[in-house]
């Protein structure tokens, strides 16, 4: 059996001095298990094509030669015949579920809409997807201009509110697959939860970041960097290793550059033990931190945070991050990010006081505010939708909450304007239900 490795998202891995992508690094795993001579491995290098011209130059010809890499392929542009088979095939299990079939199968899409949409006959298969949803909404929209319903008007194509409903459902789903696949922080390497906490700290205002706090190898453990507003540089240290004597080591080249006054403020961040008054450098930490608002003990659930946005940032650079029809840049993925506030209630965050402790408050018995958030999002992003199908994604999202709840909540939305059930007196698994973006 053939063991295949993958690579993909390259624009987010680290990058040299010089500015490339550290693309090196990759081929000379191909190439150590091409000199081995181990057998059954096929390597799938996945690249953007810009990304790849702006920096192969960078790898060294002899790991390109053909011995070692078998060829390259260069992904086409798909055609009219194949665009239609692609939106025929999203849209088969819609047809399925109709007592009537429709002609065409890519009804509601027509064959005039390939024509229009695709003058060239030809486009990227993202971009036929993207196209093709666009096109769906806008005959949803028809039909809700059907029932001339005038609580409900034309809805604005890349409404700044229905982004950021899409953007806090992506959240959601990328949340949830991270608390699933993440069992402990040391699943992750020190680099990783470092350039995680960068990410993170960028996304929240923090302009100026440096790595060159601690020197030579236990720099991939450090950076220091400038709160909003702030002259003052914070150094942080970031290491959960076991081994008391790298700890040791990492405490005395700490407290050499804490010394020097690099920092006014210096931060570890550790959920390993840190040992006893036996230890070298245990006696070290207790000499830099006897103040232990400085050592900060991340939580696993800290770390779904930071990993959940740390995806989204590479999606984003690999340009496959779409929402609302538009793909997101990073600026608007870090905008997106402080408006949806989704980071707030990351402890490490909170204590570093790159934003503000919330006050929580005991929720009442029965408090479903965040079902209802995630009605409202689904509702606004599909601008109308049919009242079973919600019940069904809501279920699915939060099995624990009963169908007498969830009506209770479309209830209460309805009678606050937020929502309009388009024909309540049909039975339920006829009723449609749209948002009112006046509302908002």
């Amino acid at each position: 059996q053939i063991f295949v490795l993958c690579f993909d998202n390259l624009d987010s891995i680290p990058v040299l001095s010089s500015g490339f992508l550290d693309l090196q690094a990759l081929f000379n795993i191909n190439s150590t298990i091409h000199n081995e001579y181990i057998k059954n491995f096929m390597i799938i290098i996945s690249v953007i094509t810009n990304t790849w011209e702006r920096n192969v130059k960078q790898i060294q010809p002899a790991d390109l030669a053909l011995g070692r890499v078998k060829g390259q392929i260069r992904l086409k542009l798909i055609n009219k015949n194949q665009i239609n088979a692609l939106w025929a095939m999203r849209l088969h299990s819609l047809h399925q579920q109709t007592a009537n079939q429709p002609l065409s199968d890519i009804f509601p899409l027509t064959v005039k809409d390939l024509h229009n949409e695709f003058p060239s006959g030809k486009t990227l298969p993202r971009n036929a997807l993207t196209i093709g949803r666009k096109l769906f909404e806008q005959y949803k929209q028809q039909l809700v201009n059907i029932f001339q319903i005038e609580s409900t008007p034309t809805l604005p194509q890349s409404n700044p509110e229905v982004t950021l409903s899409h953007f806090e459902l992506v959240w959601q789903d990328e949340y949830k697959k991270v608390k699933k696949e993440v069992k402990k922080i040391s699943l992750f390497s020190e680099p990783e939860l470092i350039k995680m906490l960068q990410a993170s700290l960028q996304a929240l205002g923090v302009e100026t970041i440096t790595d060159e706090l601690l020197s030579g190898k236990y720099s991939i453990y450090s950076f220091m960097y400038q709160p909003p507003g702030k002259l003052d540089n914070i150094g942080v240290v970031w290491q959960e290793e076991g081994n008391l004597k790298s700890f040791y080591s990492l405490m005395k080249e700490y407290k050499t550059v804490i010394v020097k006054g690099v920092c006014r403020h210096y931060y570890l961040i550790r959920a390993a033990k840190i040992g006893t008054s036996k230890n070298k450098g245990f006696q070290i930490y207790q000499q830099i931190f006897a103040n232990l608002d400085y050592h900060l003990k991340p939580s696993l659930n800290d770390v779904f945070y930071l990993a959940t946005y740390y995806n989204l940032v590479q999606s984003c650079l690999a340009s496959e991050l779409v929402l609302d029809y538009q793909v997101i840049t990073l600026e608007q993925l870090q905008e997106l990010t402080r408006q949806s506030q989704v980071l707030s209630p990351c402890t490490i965050l909170q204590n570093l006081g790159i934003i503000e402790k919330p006050i929580i408050a005991q929720p009442e018995q029965g408090d479903n505010s965040e079902v209802e958030d995630f009605v409202l999002n689904v509702i606004k992003t599909q601008g109308f939708v049919g009242v079973n199908i919600l019940l069904e994604n809501v279920q699915r999202e939060y099995p624990e909450v009963n169908l007498s709840e969830i009506a209770t909540i479309l209830k209460h939305l309805s009678q606050d304007n937020y929502i309009h059930i388009m024909n309540p007196d049909v039975e339920i698994d006829r009723q449609l239900v749209s948002f009112v973006p006046s509302r908002f």
